[in-house]
């Protein structure tokens, strides 16, 4: 049960969500090396977090490293924002520095600043609507979701209680994969944003699972909680399978499979009985025919009865 593996798979695909923002910055010369430096920071302190992860960084020094970048990135865009917020908005650059600043304050802990860019980011594009930067605005809308799954770990650190903590951990989650989900349901199945949604709810499985073991669930309701978290991890594998279709460039991939294997792996779904046709043979089985076909029930919500 390795929780800082998941939060380090986060960050990883959290830069790669930043890299894929600022690839075609246009606009003012400017603001885009603005925002592309911004985004350097924010991958540099990311790279740290995972190297002390890896033991290749002495944790404290780090840790303190890793959040100044953090905090440079997020001053960065908040300034430029401040001062130039027009400018951006009319070379469409203003949504792109708004979602990298809320994930610099997401990565900080500060989740009231993140929360209140989101909130905020509705008039971040004078693009008709239809038109306007579905990626930006559905990370902004799946980070309540990610926030969520910050807070049930951090719930889950805390010594051992009751079932009234473990339903506290399930409602954050719960909550966090039905905002992950209605995000998804926002862009376009090609958005590779997709991949890392669905590796997002991935996350909320592992957290459910942890939370099995850490606040020792005993009897049938270890079984059902088990059971219902295993459900959902294998849905959520043949959607992250299936959803590599129709990403460009992901389609057969060992990148794609070195993915599934790790998710599976973490989530305890290469165990499962009877996977569906789309996980039988990674990446030979991932076709149009078995995703077409695909009909995976889930974990949630939870129907798990607790004792009286």
């Amino acid at each position: 049960m390795n929780q800082p593996t998941l939060r380090s798979t986060a960050r990883c695909f959290a830069i790669s969500l930043c890299v894929a923002a600022t690839a075609f910055l246009g606009g003012c010369v400017e603001n885009a090396k603005s925002i592309r430096d911004a985004q350097a920071e924010f991958s540099r302190a990311a790279q740290i977090e995972d190297r002390t992860l890896l033991g290749a960084e002495q944790g404290v020094q780090a840790s303190t490293e890793a959040a100044t970048n953090y905090r440079m990135a997020a001053t960065t865009l908040q300034k430029l924002i401040a001062e130039k917020s027009g400018d951006l908005k009319k070379d469409n650059l203003l949504c792109t520095a708004m979602s990298i600043e809320a994930l610099s304050r997401w990565r900080l802990g500060d989740y009231d600043a993140a929360m209140q860019i989101a909130n905020n980011s509705s008039n971040c594009s004078d693009a008709p609507a239809g038109s306007q930067p579905a990626r930006d605005l559905a990370l902004f809308q799946a980070l309540p979701g990610l926030i969520r799954i910050d807070q049930a770990n951090q719930k889950l650190a805390k010594p051992a209680q009751t079932i009234a903590q473990f339903d506290e951990v399930m409602t954050l989650l719960s909550d966090a994969n039905t905002i992950l989900q209605t995000a998804r349901s926002q862009i376009d199945p090609a958005q590779p944003l997709q991949l890392y949604l669905i590796q997002s709810q991935l996350a909320v499985v592992r957290n459910w699972q942890y939370a099995i073991l850490r606040e020792g669930l005993t009897g049938n309701l270890n079984g059902c909680e088990t059971g219902q978290a295993s459900q959902q991890a294998i849905r959520l594998l043949a959607e992250l399978a299936c959803a590599s279709l129709a990403v460009p460039g992901q389609q057969g991939t060992q990148d794609i499979k070195s993915l599934i294997l790790y998710w599976q792996f973490i989530t305890g779904g290469v165990s499962l009985a009877n996977p569906p046709p789309v996980l039988t043979s990674i990446p030979d089985q991932i076709n149009q025919e078995n995703c077409s076909n695909l009909n995976v029930k889930g974990g949630f919500p939870d129907t798990c009865q607790r004792p009286q």
